[in-house]
This record gives structure tokens, sequence and C-alpha cells, in this order.
């Protein structure tokens, strides 16, 4: 009987261990949040799996989840917990706005660059930001449409109520890119006209001008 009675109160503390050594899911997430700081993305995984083992539509663990798939190449897995995750973060803009730039990565690491054009150009047209539209035209313009990529930031600088230089920076350099030098040189005066100390806009009309001064200047069009 003193046998089985230490036995059972073994067995009891070891349960007890185990219990007080479950994490819960605010804790989970910290830790997934950790991992991914430093580049653990395994550690990452292994936490972010386990909240959704108990919540599969948290929307942290699936960003979570997703980053750390795409950090370690597989861009499939990563779109799966990236849609959802997307989908559950309506209610935020500026969190919907950062996954849907993870999303668009992965569904271009998968080989999807159409879909993913598309998916920004809808984003873009629906919420009607300047910032979408700028993310639809990097995209667009790394991954091989620059078609797209015009369209997308001159409808950045077209939008603005009042013109900012990063638009106008963006497009001169996606010009440059392809070759179009005048078209290229206009949007970084206009860029020159909004914000005249910019160093990176002086830099960069130096490298067509001898001297830059305010004759350069030239005002924003839409």
């Amino acid at each position: 009987m003193a046998r089985w009675m230490a036995v059972l109160l073994i067995a009891a503390s070891l349960w007890s261990i185990g219990c007080s050594n479950k994490r819960s899911l605010p804790e989970l997430r910290a830790d997934g949040q950790y991992a991914l700081d430093h580049e653990h993305f395994q550690d990452a995984l292994v936490a972010y799996q386990q909240v959704l083992e108990a919540k599969p539509e948290d929307t942290e663990a699936n960003y979570g989840l997703g980053k750390a798939y795409l950090a370690l190449g597989d861009p499939m897995r990563a779109r799966t917990h990236l849609g959802i995750a997307y989908q559950q973060s309506s209610h935020n803009p500026d969190l919907t706005f950062q996954i849907g730039e993870q999303l668009a990565r992965a569904m271009a690491e998968s080989g999807d660059q159409q879909g993913m054009v598309l998916f920004l150009k809808d984003a873009a047209q629906s919420r009607g930001e300047v910032r979408d539209y700028l993310l639809w035209g990097d995209m667009a313009a790394k991954y091989g449409d620059p078609d797209s990529a015009e369209l997308a930031y001159r409808t950045a600088i077209r939008i603005e109520p009042t013109p900012t230089v990063l638009p106008y920076w963006k497009l001169a350099m996606f010009y440059e890119s392809i070759g179009k030098t005048e078209a290229a040189t206009q949007r970084l005066r206009q860029a020159y006209w909004i914000e005249p100390n910019n160093e990176q806009v002086i830099k960069e009309l130096e490298t067509y001008f001898a001297v830059v001064g305010p004759s350069l200047k030239l005002a924003p069009d839409r």
C-alpha cells in the first residue's frame, strides 16, 4: 500500500509540474514575437502553432506564423496564414496594411505575381490611400509589371491632398530604373520644389545637373 501511495504522489507531483509549465496564450504570443525579433524562426513556429491549436483564427499568431514561414522559404504556407490574418484584421487599418504587404510578398514568392498585382490594386482602389498605391507600385516594379507600377505611382501623386516628396521620389526612381531619364529628372525637380532642402533629392539631381539651385524647381503636376 505504501508503495502505491508513493507512486500516486509522484504522478500527482509530475502532473502539477506539467500544468505549472503550461504557457498561456499571451505568453506564447510573446514567445513567438521574441523569436521573430531575434530571427529564431523555428522557435516562432512552435510558439505560434501552440496558439493556433487553441485559437485557429488568432490574428497575431497567423500573422507571426506567416512571417516565420516566409523567412524560412515556405511562401505557400506563409500565404495561407497571412490570408487568414488579413481577413481577421479589417478592424485595424494599419495592421491590415502591414499584413497585406507580407501577403503580397508571399504571393509573389510562390509564383503568383499576377495575383499579387491584382490583390494590391484592389486593396489600393478599395481604400484609396496613398500608401496602398505606393506599395502596389513598389511590388509591381519589383516583380516585372512596369505598366502597373507607373499607374500606381502616378495615382498616388494624383490623390494626395497636399504634395509630398515620397511619391515623386519613387516615381523618379522607377523612371530611372527603366531608362526614362527625362521623366525621372522632371519628377526629381518637382520633389525639389516640394522640399528644397531634401538631401537625397539634391544628391540625385547632382547626377544630372552641374549646379542644383532654385532655377531647377518645377511645380508639381498631377
